[in-house]
């Protein structure tokens, strides 16, 4: 594995820029989003991808039977505000979602490239440490992160 190398310092301030950039994006959004309890969330019926095209359509066309709509909830107006919304705020979730994968690879990426090297040196400091009690306390932490306790034996069943 080629480590990539980054700046750092570099790096902490494209974070601390894009930080203060969500946190305006945030700031003007929150007004208009929801955020959902978990229990909430979990029971909100899930709209299939070509609902919205179909909802429009329906919308249209409902003025045209009024004796229908009067025995629903149904609000024409309040269903096409709605999907203007969700079409309103598409290009901010494709946006995210990059960068959500954008920080999921990098993290990855940059702590196998931590992870890799560490554990081929763990490996060669791992033999001599058990001759040097200095190189033994430098790889300590790594040793209790690595060791894996050994699985009991279920005993043997006694046989009559």
């Amino acid at each position: 594995m080629t480590p990539t190398r980054i700046d750092t310092t570099q790096l902490r301030a494209a974070v601390t820029l894009a930080s203060e950039r969500l946190a305006e994006a945030i700031n003007a959004l929150e007004p208009f989003l929801a955020i959902l309890p978990d229990a909430e969330r979990a029971s909100v019926p899930r709209a299939r991808t070509d609902f919205p095209a179909a909802a429009r359509t329906l919308a249209a066309e409902s003025g045209q039977h009024p004796e229908v709509v009067a025995a629903t909830d149904y609000d024409a107006d309040a269903v096409v505000e709605d999907l203007d919304n969700v079409d309103a705020i598409a290009p901010l979730s494709a946006a995210v979602a990059r960068l959500q994968r954008m920080l999921d690879d990098s993290r990855l990426l940059w702590l196998a490239e931590a992870y890799v090297p560490s554990l081929e040196l763990y490996g060669v400091a791992k033999v001599r440490a058990k001759k040097d009690g200095k190189l033994a306390q430098a790889i300590l932490p790594l040793a209790e992160m690595f060791t894996v306790p050994r699985r009991r034996r279920s005993p043997a069943p006694e046989s009559e």
